[in-house]
């Protein structure tokens, strides 16, 4: 996720990627988090991964590289 972008459809930026903001991140990250919640609970998988982490942690691991 930490080089997610995205692409406006509209404005002044129309049509040119853009990083995609902490909030964004923050937002997929959730959508993640409930579609692996009802894959655990259906047992598809065993454990939800994105609950390990949390985006803005990730983030500044990935600076310190």
């Amino acid at each position: 996720m930490e080089t997610g972008y995205v692409i406006p459809t509209t404005g002044k930026d129309k049509g040119n990627k853009r990083d995609a903001s902490l909030n964004t991140q923050e937002r997929i990250k959730s959508m993640c988090n409930l579609m692996l919640d009802y894959a655990v609970e259906r047992r598809i998988v065993l454990t939800n991964p994105a609950r390990a982490f949390k985006v803005g942690d990730l983030l500044e691991e990935i600076k310190k590289i």
